[in-house]
């Protein structure tokens, strides 16, 4: 690279094959290709998650086997992937296009299942025996419209037996196996097949989802899964300790912080011999036990892939915590000291909270000082202080934030060029070198990017507002009133890796009169409302519309006949 600051991309394989159309190699090389356009230097290429395998391996379910991506197991997505191994369309494309490639497999992750209130006698058990009463809830975990509770998951036939097998697997005693293999079982092969080797609670409760590093055929197993990512070519890997170590569909932290889990034997064992203490009879977060139960299984781990991938880059995605008080144990601060690996990734979701917007404009302070920790320079900030310029630390970008003009409504606006340029800026001069989208769609964004990369200053693009697609209709609604809607994006013709002109504004006059000015914050690929405007007479109406988007503005008008008596458009 010519650059000093590296611009990374990466991609959730499933998510793109089943929502976004890719086939094959032509979407896959068209992918790499606006990579290369967008100034992106390396790419991120998630295989794991939620007990899933999304490449054709021999060791791990199959794309799909869970189910868990949604879709119906005969669409065309999962017909693209069981044709495709796009690990190996991505690992081929990537080297024709000059990108370094990384694929991303998640370290504590082995499957997913919701938690609800009620759902077995043994759930409530473990949460009152690990002192974790406040995580037991109401049984309204689940937001998907329709299915908002346990009990329409069981109405539902598409979830029921989901809903069946969820009874028994967020805390499963050690002496019991996990339920039979079902296609919607959702946890990975090895974890199915090994239930002892589940990460284990001080009260002996093992955690399915998760497996313990303290154990060799882990580190065994895991090491194979790598192996086979690597086999195709690669520069490297993204290791994700974020997902999901930490306070999420199973919440398995204490009070303090620390995670309940790592009470395996060799753990315990180990912690008597160099210690002289039993992990037994000392608190859950003392330090000792907490350094303890890292060495044993994931430090371990780490030297052991080091030494399998000397000349690999092993670049760490940690939560906004410290991963070494979650279930990860992740000691990272030892290992960027011990040169194990070669760089850091702070994870931050792209909508994240949807940050206040001044965290990323000279009034930084200020917000710092509103929001306290909750904003991600500073989160950036924290780890560049534990890291100590050892190693490269790169940040996710956040590419969206609250709606200013409407408070407390929870609703949210894509950042201006200029924001996301003052926010990589700032980030950078801070000491970082890279930033990385997650699964963003949008083309515009990468340019201000470029920009801060480049060491250029912020210019807004020279985009002309194509009006050819934009279309007005007016028709009579109930009590003389006017139904008017305007529309500048299909859904059907509205490719997301296009730079489209989308308005956050839309005004429209008709005869001098404003009777609609919309400002939602967030682009609007439609408008529709009912307006008090009844167009009397029988003269020509002038319509005009207004509409402004990142710094662009628009006007055109149209003249529409009278009276309108029966619904016109689109004009």
């Amino acid at each position: 690279m010519s650059r000093d600051f590296t611009i990374g991309d990466v991609h959730d394989v499933a998510d793109n094959v089943l929502a976004n159309g890719w086939r094959g190699p032509a979407q896959v090389n068209r992918y790499f290709a606006d990579c290369v356009a967008r100034g992106v230097d390396v790419v991120g290429w998630r295989l794991s998650g939620v007990g899933d395998f999304l490449h054709h391996s021999q060791i791990e379910n199959s794309p799909f086997d869970n189910c868990r991506w949604g879709g119906k197991p005969d669409s065309a997505g999962h017909r693209a992937m069981r044709k495709h191994d796009f690990l190996k369309l991505g690992a081929v494309s990537a080297q024709q296009h000059g990108i370094a490639f990384l694929p991303h497999l998640t370290m504590c992750d082995e499957g997913w299942f919701p938690r609800f209130k009620g759902l077995a006698p043994n759930v409530e058990a473990y949460y009152r025996s690990e002192g974790l009463e406040f995580l037991i809830q109401d049984d309204d975990y689940i937001k998907k419209p329709g299915l908002n509770s346990l009990s329409k998951w069981l109405e539902n036939p598409e979830t029921e037996i989901l809903a069946k097998y969820a009874r028994h697997i967020p805390a499963v005693e050690q002496s019991q196996r996990l339920p039979p293999e079902h296609p919607w079982s959702c946890l990975t092969r090895f974890a199915r097949e090994h239930p002892e080797y589940a990460a284990a609670t001080k009260g002996g409760f093992r955690m399915g989802r998760m497996l313990s590093y303290a154990y060799p055929a882990v580190r065994r197993y895991k090491m194979q899964l790598f192996r086979e990512a690597a086999a195709h070519g690669c520069d490297g890997f993204i290791l994700d300790y974020h997902r999901w170590s930490d306070d999420h569909d199973v919440p398995i932290t204490d009070a303090n912080g620390v995670a309940v889990t790592g009470y395996e034997q060799p753990a315990v064992d180990l912690f008597r011999e160099k210690y002289g203490k039993d992990a037994y009879g000392v608190a859950n977060n003392d330090p000792d036990w907490i350094r303890c139960r890292a060495e044993i299984g994931p430090t371990r781990f780490i030297e052991e892939l080091r030494q399998e991938f000397p000349n690999k880059l092993l670049v760490a995605m940690v939560p906004l915590n410290d991963p070494l008080r979650t279930a990860a144990f992740a000691d990272v601060e030892d290992w960027a000291a011990r040169n194990l690996i070669d760089a850091v990734l702070v994870y931050c979701s792209q909508s994240w909270n949807y940050y206040d917007p001044l965290l990323f404009t000279s009034d930084y302070p200020e917000a710092v000082q509103r929001h306290g920790r909750s904003s991600p320079i500073q989160w950036t900030h924290d780890w560049l202080s534990r890291i100590g310029g050892q190693l490269p630390v790169h940040f996710y970008v956040n590419t969206r934030c609250h709606d200013e003009t409407d408070p407390g409504a929870g609703k949210c606006r894509d950042l201006t060029e200029r924001e996301l340029y003052e926010q990589v800026r700032q980030q950078k001069e801070m000491g970082t070198s890279g930033a990385f989208f997650y699964q963003n769609y949008n083309a515009w964004c990468y340019r201000p990017v470029s920009q801060v990369a480049e060491n250029s200053p912020f210019s807004a693009p020279t985009v002309a507002w194509d009006t050819s697609g934009i279309r007005l209709e007016l028709s009579p609604a109930d009590h003389g009133q006017l139904r008017l809607s305007v529309t500048f994006a299909d859904d059907d013709t509205f490719l997301p890796d296009e730079r489209i002109l989308l308005p956050s504004t839309v005004t429209v006059i008709i005869d001098g009169s404003t009777v609609l000015h919309r400002h939602r914050g967030a682009p609007m690929a439609r408008v529709e409302e009912v307006v008090s405007s009844t167009l009397p007479g029988t003269s020509p109406h002038r319509v005009i519309l207004v509409a402004e988007a990142s710094g662009h503005s628009l006007e055109t008008a149209w003249e529409i006949p009278a009276p309108l008596e029966q619904p016109k458009g689109p004009i």
